[in-house]
């Protein structure tokens, strides 16, 4: 905020709104989709730290659809970048449409996709945020160009007409950062699990303590 910066998110699929309950630091919503899956979402703000986590669970008719997309995803506007950890990592310019001429999908559960479960944006200001997602077993994403920039959205398979456990992202806010110190984020956050997280495409995140 001090920096006059906004992050917005942008409606991609076709969801109402049925309910909202705000409580304590906790924001409660239900959304139906046009084809009958059922979505609610725990958003919760940290009270000591610039972060907030997403709860996500759908349920539905089994075969509605494949994948779900929710949270919403933040849109990056040019100058701004959008860095991806996959091969030795990729910053991806929002001003240089034309490199993305049609969406890139990019797998959690593989080794030869995404290598690390994150992904980040910074904006011209150099303010900047991390998304980390603490439940990478089904989740894709998709990074796609817009009008004004770029565009990362989660992606999550939905099995049998639900997900089950919920689905959890964590979004990093940061006043100034490049993309050194979210990686170094990232490495914190690995750490509280147990050691420096690397993603094994049969074992999912292996937490290695050497």
């Amino acid at each position: 905020k001090r920096r006059g910066v906004r992050w917005q998110q942008r409606a991609t699929a076709p969801l109402t709104v049925e309910r909202v309950e705000a409580e304590g630091g906790e924001l409660r919503v239900s959304l139906a989709h046009a084809k009958g899956l059922r979505i609610r979402a725990v958003f919760r703000l940290e009270p000591q730290s610039p972060e907030l986590t997403a709860a996500v669970t759908f349920s539905g008719p089994v075969g509605a659809l494949p994948w779900m997309a929710y949270p919403r995803p933040f849109s990056c506007e040019a100058p701004g970048e959008v860095y991806l950890p996959n091969h030795a990592g990729m910053r991806y310019p929002a001003n240089d449409l034309l490199a993305l001429p049609k969406p890139k999908h990019f797998i959690f559960s593989s080794g030869h996709s995404l290598s690390m479960s994150f992904w980040g944006m910074r904006a011209g200001s150099g303010a900047a945020h991390l998304t980390l997602v603490e439940t990478p077993t089904d989740a894709w994403l998709r990074l796609s160009a817009t009008n004004e920039g770029l565009m990362v959205e989660p992606l999550w398979l939905v099995e049998r007409g639900e997900t089950g456990e919920p689905r959890i992202l964590r979004y990093v806010f940061f006043e100034e950062a490049d993309h050194v110190a979210l990686a170094k984020r990232y490495r914190a956050y690995a750490r509280e699990k147990g050691g420096d997280c690397v993603r094994n495409p049969q074992q999912g995140d292996h937490y290695d303590k050497s």
